[in-house]
């Protein structure tokens, strides 16, 4: 995907720089993507200037979804990653909290650590973003006084050449701790907002994906989690509970009324965590109390405890769901995705409980395995 091609042209701005701007052979963290398209967030707002906190507040408030509710990397060396996990950890913010609601936190927040970690972040990423404009300029001087500038003074010299220039991206006002946007470039992001939120869509992406290989629907774990429904899973097992009693996976207790007044009415669990899988597909979805979903939240199920357990619910189900005129084939195909074999498999074969088993563990098995090495806690139910 040629990027450039994504990036309207303009008369009164050079747009090429936003592509050298987020050049991915330059992104080793995640900084320069969320400042820019914190600057992106308050300029649509039709905000002239922010100060320098207010833009790092929505960095993290970007952040926030990506990693503590999808738990994925930033990379090894990513600073806003440690602001994120701190908030959460230290300070209990939930993960269910909004973008906006951790924005408002952050820029207010009184906490010594965390303000201290956000100058951190002050000292270097508002001269970055903006380092590509001015990298000729930076060579010149070098070349002139015979050495390499520090970092501190390049900081200085790209604070002169922003408020030299006459169509700045933006100015860096150092007393005041604010970024001063550049009017032009600012007409340029409102007159084209939607391909530009695109195209920044696209660049956290792929950033992602490249620190996360191995984790699944990427694209949609840049945003706050959408309403589920799980009406077809409800319905389903409910046709399935019709026709056999179900234990409870987790407590061994059997699913009918006793029962639910001590744990809570059924409950469908997604088995490897909803906030990884992000889908609702039949085969990894089964039933267990309230109380126990509850409990497990976003969390991964022990496999040597519950594993086979599992897989002998999904048998059962499967082979129930085969037979029966109130389920159709459509609900099926969730387990057909798993395995194009099952579609024609002969339940009476003595063969087909072993292939089914082995098609879901073959499917649940390395899932299970990344979302563990990503972070998601192992999960045993105690009651």
């Amino acid at each position: 995907m040629n990027n450039l091609n994504n990036i309207p042209k303009s008369l009164k701005v050079d747009s090429r720089y936003l592509e050298q701007m987020l050049d991915m052979k330059n992104l080793t963290n995640s900084y320069k993507i969320l400042w820019l398209y914190s600057i992106y967030k308050e300029v649509i707002r039709d905000k002239n200037e922010a100060t320098v906190k207010k833009l790092i507040s929505r960095m993290v408030g970007l952040a926030w979804h990506p990693v503590i509710y999808y738990k994925l990397n930033l990379g090894v060396q990513d600073k806003i990653s440690d602001i994120v996990l701190y908030i959460n950890d230290r300070l209990k913010v939930s993960r269910e909290e909004t973008e906006e609601y951790v924005y408002d936190f952050v820029l207010n927040s009184k906490d010594k650590e965390l303000n201290k970690k956000l100058n951190k972040i002050s000292l270097y990423v508002p001269y970055r973003l903006v380092r590509p404009f001015y990298d000729k300029h930076i060579k010149n001087r070098e070349s002139f006084i015979g050495r390499k500038l520090n970092d501190y003074e390049i900081n200085d010299y790209i604070t002169e050449l922003l408020n030299a220039d006459n169509k700045p991206f933006y100015r860096i006002d150092k007393k005041d701790k604010k970024i001063i946007f550049g009017e032009c470039w600012s007409e340029y992001i409102k007159d084209n907002q939607a391909i530009i939120q695109g195209w920044l869509n696209y660049k956290l992406i792929y950033y992602l994906q490249s620190k996360n290989p191995n984790t699944p629907s990427i694209p949609f774990k840049i945003s706050p989690p959408a309403k589920r429904d799980l009406t077809k899973a409800k319905n389903y097992w409910k046709i399935i509970r019709s026709e056999i009693q179900i234990i409870d996976i987790y407590t061994n207790k059997l699913l009918d009324k006793t029962n639910f007044n001590n744990y809570g009415e059924i409950s469908i669990d997604h088995f490897i965590p909803w906030s990884f899988v992000l889908h609702d597909e039949l085969w990894n979805l089964i039933p267990t109390f309230k109380c126990v979903n509850s409990s497990k939240g976003n969390n991964l199920p022990d496999l040597k405890e519950y594993y086979d357990e599992f897989c002998e619910l999904q048998y059962r189900a499967f082979t129930i769901a085969r037979n029966s005129n109130k389920i159709s084939s459509n609900h099926l195909e969730d387990y057909f995705n798993v395995n194009k074999e099952l579609y024609n498999m002969d339940i009476s074969d003595k063969n087909s409980k072993k292939i089914f088993i082995a098609s879901l563990k073959d499917t649940i098995t390395p899932l299970h395995k990344i979302a563990n090495n990503q972070g998601y806690s192992s999960w045993s139910c105690k009651g």
